[in-house]
């Protein structure tokens, strides 16, 4: 992380920024990725599957999902229902 500070006229002015952001990004896209490709070749799963295969919480697949609307809906009812890949 930079960090500078200077003094103005009106004040004082503090920047922030961040170096590692794009990697930390990079690593977000990975995992919508790598979840689009789950769903794609295991369709009809739900987020347990998703979260225990990925290795990570049922939370995050949800956010995951949610970028993905584009390309994923959900069929079926609440209980027995799962993901699929839209073509």
């Amino acid at each position: 992380m930079k960090f500078e500070y200077r003094n103005e006229s009106y004040g004082f002015f503090a920047e922030f920024s961040y170096t590692e952001q794009k990697k930390i990004l990079k690593v977000l896209n990975e995992g919508v990725n790598l979840l689009y490709k789950l769903i794609k070749n295991n369709p009809n799963k739900r987020t347990p599957y998703f979260s225990s295969e990925l290795k990570t919480s049922i939370k995050n697949i949800e956010r995951w999902i949610k970028q993905l609307k584009e390309k994923v809906e959900y069929r079926g009812s609440a209980k027995t229902g799962g993901y699929f890949a839209r073509e």
